[in-house]
């Protein structure tokens, strides 16, 4: 697909909710270095474009990572110059900031109901880990799914899979988001484990945890 790409390196694939466009990392330089833009190719190959520079959403020095869909088209990313999740609308040149109030958050993965899920380092409290956070997609609300565990990875995961169990060889599972439930695919210290996402706005982070685990015996509703 990347056979119209003028760059050397792609990585971190998107696929839309609909299938037929994927987003990604390119540049010349691997692992998401600076210089890093974010493009965009139809999934038969056609149409390659360059979605974001770096230029063009702050300097040329910045870097744009880990992009995902949104279900209204938009693309979350994270950025390198402040550490933080943006938005570029359907169609749009100008980035948004969508959660201004969260400093060293990144790798965003956006759920079907647009909230989006992400890794957060800069909660009160941490000691350094990165945890799981879900928020509205202005960043207005949140919630905490995973605190006092370094998470790696997250991913969306499929509705098939059972709730909150670990998973062989799917710790860098990509999954169309059409198959998206509210779970969300995260990796611990190279083991995989499926975490279901609540809609339980305003509780404290031990109960949200209680309320995924009970999901696994059929409780928790919501």
């Amino acid at each position: 697909m990347t056979e119209s790409s003028p760059f050397a390196c792609h990585a971190a694939l998107s696929l839309a909710a609909d299938g037929a466009r994927v987003v990604f990392e390119c540049g010349d330089r691997p692992y998401g270095e600076a210089g890093t833009a974010l493009c965009e190719v139809a999934t038969d190959g056609s149409g390659f474009r360059v979605a974001l520079t770096p230029t063009a959403a702050a300097t040329a020095t910045a870097a744009l990572r880990h992009p995902s869909y949104a279900p209204d088209g938009a693309i979350f990313f994270e950025s390198s110059w402040d550490a933080t999740v943006w938005r570029l609308p359907l169609g749009g040149a100008a980035t948004e900031s969508a959660g201004p109030g969260f400093d060293s958050d990144g790798a965003p993965c956006v759920l079907p109901d647009g909230r989006v899920a992400s890794l957060w380092l800069g909660r009160p409290g941490n000691e350094g880990g990165h945890e799981l956070k879900v928020m509205t997609p202005d960043g207005t609300a949140h919630t905490m799914l995973l605190t006092d565990i370094d998470v790696q990875q997250i991913s969306a995961a499929g509705k098939r899979e059972r709730q909150w169990r670990p998973l062989e060889r799917a710790a860098s599972a990509t999954l169309s988001p059409a198959k998206f439930g509210r779970r969300v695919l995260v990796n611990v210290k190279h083991s995989a484990w499926l975490v279901h996402a609540p809609r339980c706005r305003g509780i404290p982070p031990r109960t949200v945890r209680r309320c995924c685990r009970a999901r696994r015996a059929g409780g928790c509703s919501g």
